[in-house]
């Protein structure tokens, strides 16, 4: 089983089926031996999922961002609940560490790659405490 040739297959099928039913023909019979090979091709790939076989490579790689994604959401979310961080002459601290300048940074970058504002709490020079830079 190869779940990469399984997947672009049906993709292929699926595209042409959709392709068909946006024609003119659709009063004419849908390709029977392209449905049934379609149904075939979606078993075939549950099953191989279901013991154990891996993902095709572009569904495991949207899993992969989503995995990752959710690190990051994790990780802001904990630094927010702390209070967010405070600006410093060095750039951003965690209000809980004022002095941990490394995690500050990682939380700033975390934010941009999330598209997130940088939440700055009390003691520094941004909004108020609890309020987000650009909120």
């Amino acid at each position: 089983m190869d779940p990469e040739a399984n997947l672009k297959e049906m993709l292929e099928l699926a595209a042409s089926l959709i392709t068909w039913a946006d024609s003119d023909e659709v009063g004419e019979h849908i390709d029977e031996d392209d449905a049934v090979r379609l149904a075939e091709l979606v078993q075939a790939l549950n099953e191989w999922i279901m013991k154990g076989g891996f993902l095709p490579r572009p569904w495991s790689a949207t899993l992969e961002n989503l995995r990752r994604e959710a690190a990051l959401r994790g990780f802001v979310d904990t630094v927010d609940a702390t209070g967010g961080v405070v600006r410093t002459e060095l750039g951003h601290a965690p209000v809980g560490d004022p002095e941990w300048y490394d995690l500050g940074a990682v939380y700033a970058q975390a934010c941009e790659a999330l598209g997130l504002p940088v939440r700055v709490g009390g003691g520094g020079a941004g909004p108020a405490p609890g309020r987000r830079s650009g909120d």
